[in-house]
């Protein structure tokens, strides 16, 4: 059973550094002002981060056990979220420093380049 979790936490593991290393592209080839363009956008990923992602990781940190490797990595994608949430909130909040702020915190998170 451990094995079975420690392979959904890997294949949550890819799909988020997919995600956060798709929006640190388009945070690079669109910028601030246009950040809105790509689909899905920053806030479609957040969004999915904090509705679909984080209550998934929630579960299975409560009630499986798993590997250290895997406690890092859902402790990895829980940062990667809060740092998705601080640039759409940087977006609303029209904040170009807020955004460039938490680009740079994302780029420099492990896994991420």
């Amino acid at each position: 059973m451990k094995d079975q979790i420690d392979g959904k936490v890997q294949i949550l593991w890819d799909n988020v550094v997919f995600s956060c290393n798709k929006v640190l592209i388009h945070a690079d080839v669109y910028g601030f002002q246009l950040m809105g363009i790509p689909d899905p956008d920053v806030h479609k990923i957040a969004k999915m981060f904090d509705t679909i992602v984080i209550p998934l990781l929630d579960e299975l940190a409560r009630d499986y056990d798993f590997s250290p490797g895997s406690g890092m990595k859902i402790a990895s994608i829980k940062t990667y979220a809060l740092h998705l949430r601080a640039i759409t909130i940087a977006i609303d909040e029209n904040d170009n420093d807020a955004f460039n702020k938490n680009v740079d915190l994302l780029m420099a998170e492990s896994m991420l380049p």
